[in-house]
């Protein structure tokens, strides 16, 4: 079994929460490495209508993000890409993470970019670990993936407005 890309998770794609079906159930092949957080800060924060968790790719501010490590196929990591429209809305680049043993690694990580300031208007505070179901009291809603093959449907929209 060749799992040839390891991608970290930190919002709904980690093993309990809301997303977790794209790694465990769609097509492709997945191996969980184990749980880290990343080498670098950045501000995660849980934004939009939605409650939709998102790194915002400004190194050296916020915190080191917790998450877990997955490796996975090609197949799987297009499924991935899918979800979170990738490189249109999240972008998909290298991170170093450190695992619990201390190891570092490169893995893949989505993250946004080029955002105005206005994001951070109604968002939480920055995060280091997220959940669902956290004491920020913003629970993913996960409505916004209804017809997101539409490249116009709702997230899509509210993200497109602050970008640059």
């Amino acid at each position: 079994m060749h799992l040839p890309h390891q991608v970290f998770v930190y919002g709904t794609l980690k093993s309990g929460e809301p997303n977790f079906h794209v790694m465990s159930e769609t097509d492709g092949i997945y191996s969980s490495i184990g749980k880290g957080r990343t080498l670098h800060t950045y501000p995660l924060i849980i934004a939009s209508p939605f409650n939709v968790p998102m790194v915002i790719f400004d190194r050296g501010n916020g915190h080191r993000i917790h998450g877990e490590v997955y490796q996975v196929n090609d197949v799987k990591l297009a499924e991935l890409d899918k979800l979170e429209c990738h490189p249109d809305d999240y972008r998909r680049e290298i991170e170093q993470i450190e695992l619990e043993d201390g190891t570092v690694i490169n893995a893949w990580m989505y993250s946004v970019r080029d955002v105005k300031p206005e994001i951070f208007e109604g968002a939480t505070a920055h995060i280091e670990l997220y959940t669902s179901a956290g004491e920020h009291g913003r629970p993913y809603n996960a409505s916004y993936t209804i017809g997101e093959t539409n490249p116009e449907y709702e997230f899509k929209q509210w993200l497109k407005q602050l970008k640059h």
